[in-house]
């Protein structure tokens, strides 16, 4: 009897760890490919289920936050990297240009208004044409990281709101079933 149940046990969690693996490719393929519908789907899937797995929809919350906090860093790191050899190589401070608290909008700059800045303030017309694809190659990872960042937001927004849904609903029926009982009902 032990021994089937805990094969039932290792079963159980063999499957929870497929199904979060398989939802975090899914996640990675839709930010890569810029569409999340096939990790939207898995999602809509589980919460099919009756009742609906909360030990994985949580568990996939805690993973997709972590990949978001990930991806949030990477992003910072990109621009701190062109900051960091203007400053450093150039004596150039861009940071009135792209500020760390308005990281979401660094990619909308231009290399050009960049290097404006850059040749305003120091000699590098030997540099320039390296500075240029340095710059708009940083520019370009940071739009694409901004858009990844969007669609695991999405894909997150979805998750908490259906746990909160679910827990609201659980939370109702539990006190639906306590309302019937006295407190000494309760005890028994």
């Amino acid at each position: 009897m032990l021994e089937e149940l805990g094969d039932l046990e290792f079963s159980m969690f063999s499957d929870l760890a497929n199904l979060r693996l398989e939802a975090i490719q899914l996640l990675e393929d839709g930010l890569n490919s810029g569409d999340v519908s096939g990790v939207m789907r898995f999602i809509e899937r589980q919460l099919g289920q009756e009742p609906p797995s909360l030990l994985l929809l949580t568990e996939l919350t805690s993973d997709f936050y972590q990949r978001l906090d990930m991806l949030h860093e990477h992003h910072a790191d990109v621009r701190e990297r062109v900051v960091r050899v203007l400053r450093e190589d150039y004596g150039v401070d861009i940071t009135c240009l792209a500020p760390p608290i308005a990281l979401d909008q660094y990619h909308h700059l231009s290399a050009d208004e960049i290097l404006w800045l850059v040749r305003e303030s120091a000699d590098v017309e030997e540099d320039l044409p390296l500075l240029a694809c340095v710059i708009q190659a940083s520019l370009d990872k940071a739009a694409e990281l901004q858009r990844k960042i969007e669609l695991a937001d999405q894909v997150l927004r979805l998750l908490d709101d259906w746990l909160d849904g679910i827990s609201a609903t659980v939370a109702r029926r539990y006190g639906s079933l306590l309302a019937g009982k006295t407190h000494l009902d309760l005890w028994h």
